[in-house]
């Protein structure tokens, strides 16, 4: 079977490193486009895989699930009752990304780093001995 990727981005830019990386290791490989979340996923009717966003409203995956072709595959967080329902009727299959282990673990690992970079650049103080919890 031959791939086809949509990457569909929180918006028009990239600020996630995680979707830029994911990109470019699959245009290498695969056909693969990037489409912000406010442009119709019918733009990707050529594409059987989809990457959603993690922090989608419940209307906005509802919409994107409606525009995916069926028998698609989609890998994103977890997704609400009616978008599994539009799932099952259109054949998706969704796969939640946050339910694997090694992935949660090196996206915590990911979500610290950033956390501490953007507190040691964004105060004077020094971090030792602040009472800081970072959750990823």
């Amino acid at each position: 079977m031959d791939y086809n990727f949509t990457i569909i981005t929180p918006d028009n830019t990239l600020l996630d490193k995680r979707m830029v990386r994911l990109y470019e290791r699959l245009e290498k490989k695969y056909e693969t486009r990037l489409v912000p979340f406010d442009e119709k996923v019918t733009a990707g009717e050529k594409s059987n895989v989809f990457v959603l966003p993690f922090s989608l409203t419940p209307q906005k995956t509802n919409e994107i699930k409606r525009g995916i072709p069926e028998n698609s595959t989609t890998f994103g967080g977890s997704i609400t009752e009616g978008a599994k329902e539009i799932a099952m009727a259109k054949s998706i299959r969704h796969i939640n990304i946050l339910t694997d282990e090694e992935f949660c673990l090196e996206n915590a690992l990911i979500t610290a780093e950033a956390t501490l970079s953007l507190l040691i650049s964004s105060t004077e103080a020094c971090l030792y001995g602040m009472r800081i919890a970072v959750f990823g």
